[in-house]
Formats: C-alpha cells, structure tokens, sequence
C-alpha cells in the first residue's frame, strides 16, 4: 500500500512517513497544495494523509480538486482546528476521516487500516468487469459465476488492475500495491503475478485478459 502525505511541517512529515515504513506501508510525500495535485494518482496511490493548513491554499481546496478530478481514495484530513463545525465541513468536503493535531501515530495507524479495509464510496464492495467478478474485502473471486482461488499478491494485483481497466497501470504502481516493506518484490516478481492470473483468466474462458504494454506495463480490457 502507497499513502501520500501531504503536510508542510516537514518534520512531522518525516515521522510519520518513518512510522508507516515501520508499519509495512509505502510513503511519498508533499509539502504544500500544488505540489499534492501533480503527485496525487489513483493509479499510484492508495490513501492520502492531508494536512488542512498548506502554505499556499487551504487543504480542503486541494481535496475538493482531487473530488472534482474523480480521484476517490480515501483521505484522512490533519488540522490543528478542533472544533465541531471545522471536523463536518472537512467531512462534508470529501474527507473519509479527520484527525486533530496533536495525535498519536498510534492512532493515526489504526484509522488508516481502518479506512483501507472499509468499504466506501471509494472502495467498491464488488468490483465487476466483463464476465469476472471480485470482492476484494473477502478475497473472492468469481469467473463466470463460479469461484476461482486467488492468492494474497494475485489479489493486490488484480484489485488495481480491475479498479483502473482500460487503463495502463505501470509495473512500479503493481508492484507499490502487491509488496510492503522488507518484501520489496521486483518488476520480474511482478511479472510472474500477472501471468499466473492470465492463466487463472483463461483455464476459466473468462472474456477479460491482461494486455502487456511493452515498457509501460498492463491494461485489463474485454478480448
């Protein structure tokens, strides 16, 4: 899983990128608005951490933008601001959760394992494309209405293929999703992950198939 912080207080922005290594995820980061909105893509990025006081515009400004432009991954917005109506306009905003500074990392780690394992309005509770079916928060997929078993990686890899189809998906965001820290993984691990569901696709005559996309990476499309 890759989260994006967004916080401008960069040694803040250190401990909790240093913090989230710990706890197996990928880090980038951000220290104002503009710099978010270049950076920010469903394609690479599983949740983002954004802090509402940015230094060139308000941090609800920048979680609007991403709303606007489709972007649907979680956001856990920071603030300083502790008060009542400044926690419902951030939720009314687009934000899956709000966090008020001072905070523990602790709890900072429970709510992003808690918005990652939610479903939401960004985390479709069954994803469907062409004749397949996946529900990634019970692991199931099913192939023409029959099930099919998927390991843990092929799972990470096909939820962001089938969450993004006809689009190309870069072998460093299939990696980013299948491997956490201290199992890195390679673009020749990878590799191997989406041959294996190419071959689960086609022993069970499904009409989807993964194209390869030559220095590039892969597109789920219908044959």
């Amino acid at each position: 899983m890759n989260i994006m912080i967004v916080e401008d207080q960069r040694d803040l922005s250190e401990l909790i990128a240093g913090r989230l290594k710990v706890a197996g995820f990928k880090t980038e980061t951000a220290f104002d608005g503009e710099e978010a909105l270049d950076l920010i893509s469903s394609d690479l990025h599983d949740l983002v951490i954004l802090d509402r006081g940015l230094p060139d515009m308000e941090g609800l400004e920048v979680l609007k933008e991403l709303r606007d432009h489709n972007i649907k991954i979680p956001v856990l917005v920071l603030t300083a601001k502790d008060g009542l109506g400044d926690r419902i306009e951030g939720l009314n905003s687009g934000a899956d959760d709000y966090l008020v500074k001072p905070f523990e990392i602790d709890e900072l780690i429970a709510r992003i394992h808690a918005l990652l394992r939610r479903p939401s309005s960004a985390i479709d509770v069954v994803l469907k494309f062409g004749n397949i079916a996946f529900e990634p928060c019970e692991n199931i997929l099913k192939i023409n209405d029959i099930n099919a078993e998927i390991s843990v990686k092929e799972k990470d890899a096909l939820e962001r293929l089938i969450r993004l189809p006809n689009k190309v998906v870069s072998k460093d965001a299939l990696q980013s999703s299948i491997y956490g820290l201290g199992d890195e993984g390679s673009h020749n691990s990878v590799e191997v992950i989406i041959h294996r569901l190419r071959k689960k696709l086609d022993e069970a005559n499904s009409d989807v198939e993964i194209k390869t996309l030559r220095g590039i990476g892969y597109m789920m499309k219908i044959k």
